[in-house]
C-alpha cells in the first residue's frame, strides 16, 4: 500500500469573537470618529456629513479584524448609521452653542428639541452620507476573508490499486525468473538440472 505523508502543521485559525464584543469594538470606533466629525463641524460650521463615509469605512475595517460573517455585517451597518448621526447631532449641538450664545449645559438638557434640528440642518445630503456609511460599514466587513487552512492530501481509496505520485512502492519479495515446478523453464538453468560432465 501507497505510504502517504502526515500533513504539516499549520498556523491555527483563530476563533471567530463573540458578538458583544464584535458591537463594543465597533461602538467605540464609531463614537471617536462621531465626536472628531462633530467637533470638527460645529466649531468650523463647515458641513461634516460627507465626513461619514470615513466613518462608515473605519467602523466596518475595525469589526472585520474580528470577524467577517453575515451577523458582523450587519452590526457594522447599524453602528456606522448610529455613529453618522451622532456626528450630525454633535454638530448642531455645538452649533446652537456657538451662533445662539447657549451653554453647552443647557442645550445636553433639551436634547430631544434639537433632534428635529438635524435633518433640517444637513439636509438630503447629510442622509445620502448616512446610506452611504451604512453600506460602506457593509461591504467593508463582508468583504473580509479568513485565509484557509492548510489542505489535507488526497487519501488513497481503501483496497484500490492506486499510488501517489512521489510515493515509493517497494518490489515484490521472491526470486527472479520464470520458475516452474521441478525446474527451469529455460533449459540449462535451475535448481534441478544436474552439471553436464566435460
Amino acid at each position: 500500500m501507497a505510504y502517504i505523508p502526515p500533513p504539516e502543521p499549520g498556523e491555527p485559525t483563530p476563533a471567530p469573537s463573540s458578538p458583544g464584543s464584535v458591537i463594543a469594538i465597533g461602538s467605540a470606533v464609531a463614537v471617536g470618529c462621531a465626536l472628531v466629525v462633530g467637533v470638527f463641524g460645529g466649531i468650523t460650521g463647515i458641513q461634516s456629513a460627507w465626513a461619514a463615509i470615513l466613518l462608515g469605512w473605519l467602523v466596518g475595517l475595525a469589526i472585520r479584524r474580528s470577524r467577517s460573517d453575515t451577523p458582523a455585517a450587519i452590526a457594522g451597518a447599524s453602528i456606522a448609521l448610529a455613529g453618522s448621526a451622532l456626528a450630525s447631532l454633535i454638530a448642531v449641538s455645538l452649533r446652537i452653542v456657538k451662533e445662539a450664545h447657549v451653554p453647552l449645559a443647557v442645550v445636553l438638557a433639551h436634547i430631544p428639541q434639537v433632534i428635529p434640528a438635524v435633518p433640517k440642518d444637513i439636509g438630503w445630503f447629510g442622509f445620502l452620507c448616512w446610506a452611504l456609511a451604512g453600506y460602506l460599514g457593509w461591504v467593508t466587513v463582508s468583504r473580509g476573508e479568513r485565509r484557509p487552512g492548510p489542505a489535507l492530501p488526497p487519501a488513497t481509496a481503501s483496497g484500490g490499486s492506486g499510488q501517489q505520485p512521489g510515493a515509493y512502492d517497494p518490489p515484490a519479495s521472491g526470486p527472479p525468473g520464470n520458475s516452474v515446478p521441478g525446474g527451469s523453464a529455460e533449459p540449462g538453468f535451475g535448481p534441478d538440472v544436474k552439471e553436464r560432465p566435460s
